[in-house]
């Protein structure tokens, strides 16, 4: 069972002109912990955004008009750091195309699934939050989380426009040049999505989990991506302790990502243990396949590094040691026997 993440402190509008969706939509984002304001059009969006700003913004593409999209830009002049999520029915793509590049910041198509939009608001708010104070607090380096932040930030709207147009064959998505641009798509995503996990890293909202079933989820998520064949024997007993679920889920990604990165196998066999020690909770990776000249990588301790000879990109460090700093913990990566690398990470358990 995963355990439930702590609840958001703030606010949010919701712009949309279907009752029923503007209903489902506030649910949902009231599930969260967020006081919800409700507009029915931009117009009013707007005039009600002025009146009293909130830190999210979710606007239905549903009859959404060429002119609608000023509302957009003048939200984004108006509050840069706001977020801004656009729901876009399946038909409407391009349409999405151009209100990401007017100002919003992520998508999510409809029919949406609500986990999917929970995500979705979890992943805006935490890049939202995430100040460079914060970050220090959570051992990441301030002037390298801001940077990363920043980075992500810049990437993730053209990278969605991109996405879009593939999706909807202007970019030939059939064909073989199609296929290849989805696939560097997909990798320029994984790079954008570890500077967005270290820049929006904030402090850590604990909470009594159980760590074994954290590590079990992660490695059912990673697995679904094709990345690493978890091997399932042994993840231990119930480690219970106090974290911030979110915060070890994406360095355990991450943890997996570089280990993934460094093996020769596709999948990358990975075993993974979760032990009580004491007053720490210690996880362990073990990849058999993977390169050691890793330990010798001059940006293994970075956000992102580059494997030498594939070429292929992959988080560094820096996300994994972050968290486990933040917890009270550690990382360390070694050499397995009788060959591969061993990554732990150690929290502390309160």
């Amino acid at each position: 069972m995963r355990p439930a993440p702590p609840p958001l402190d703030g606010s949010a509008l919701l712009v949309a002109g279907d009752a029923s969706l503007r209903r489902h939509v506030a649910s949902t984002l009231g599930d969260l912990g967020l006081l919800v304001h409700v507009a029915r059009e931009p117009y009013a969006g707007m005039a009600a955004f002025l009146a009293e700003p909130t830190e999210l913004v979710v606007v239905s593409l549903r009859g959404f008009r060429k002119r609608d999209l000023g509302f957009l830009r003048t939200l984004r002049e108006q509050a840069p750091d706001a977020r801004v999520l656009l729901l876009v029915p399946a038909s409407r793509r391009q349409v999405a195309a151009r209100a990401l590049d007017a100002g919003g910041d992520a998508t999510v198509v409809e029919p949406y699934d609500p986990g999917e939009l929970t995500a979705a608001v979890r992943a805006l708010w935490r890049r939202s939050s995430g100040s460079t104070e914060a970050a220090a607090d959570a051992g990441a380096s301030p002037g390298v989380a801001q940077l990363a932040a920043e980075v992500a930030h810049a990437i993730n709207n053209p990278l969605q426009v991109l996405s879009l147009h593939l999706e909807s064959g202007l970019g030939g998505g059939g064909t073989r040049v199609g296929t290849e641009a989805v696939a560097a798509l997909a990798r320029v995503r994984d790079v954008t999505s570890w500077l967005a996990s270290y820049g929006g890293l904030g402090h850590p909202q604990r909470a009594r989990v159980d760590v074994a079933a954290l590590l079990e989820a992660t490695l059912d998520e990673e697995n679904g991506t094709g990345r690493i064949a978890p091997v399932r024997e042994g993840l231990g007993d119930p480690a219970p302790a106090d974290v911030d679920a979110a915060q070890v889920r994406a360095a355990l990604r991450a943890a997996l990502g570089l280990l993934a990165g460094a093996s020769g196998a596709r999948p990358a066999p990975v075993h993974a243990r979760a032990d009580r020690e004491g007053r720490s909770v210690r996880l362990s990776l073990l990849a058999p396949e993977a390169d050691r000249a890793l330990l010798l990588h001059p940006d293994v301790d970075g956000v992102v590094l580059t494997q030498d000879t594939t070429r292929v990109a992959m988080p560094g460090l820096a996300l994994p040691r972050a968290v486990a700093e933040a917890h009270g913990g550690s990382v360390s990566l070694g050499a397995a026997r009788p060959r591969g690398l061993r990554l732990d990470v150690r929290l502390g358990a309160r």
